[in-house]
């Protein structure tokens, strides 16, 4: 789960589903949009302002996403899929651009 302050935004995902992406209007939250598929895993640039999203799906696809825009910056595909595999980038952080 990634709480952006500057949009009132969440974002959270699940191993079933897409990332959803929530905007937090009067303290009830609204499904915003989806993007990617069977995201296990996800780490923002900044934890105070974030605006970058390093995700890992199921699949070995790796993604780099803007939380401007939830378009995906970069893609990558690891070798073999990640299911059973130790989160590979638990503890990864972001450098800036």
């Amino acid at each position: 789960m990634v709480y952006v302050p500057d949009t009132d935004t969440l974002v959270t995902a699940s191993a079933d589903s897409a990332c959803t992406v929530w905007r937090i209007a009067g303290g009830q939250p609204h499904r915003f949009c989806t993007f990617g598929k069977s995201i296990i895993h996800m780490v923002p640039d900044s934890v105070a302002c974030p605006s970058l999203l390093l995700t890992a799906a199921l699949d070995g696809t790796v993604s780099l996403v803007s939380l401007d825009s939830f378009q995906p910056l970069h893609r990558m595909r690891l070798p073999g899929p990640l299911g059973g595999r130790p989160s590979f980038i638990a503890g990864f952080s972001l450098m800036p651009l």
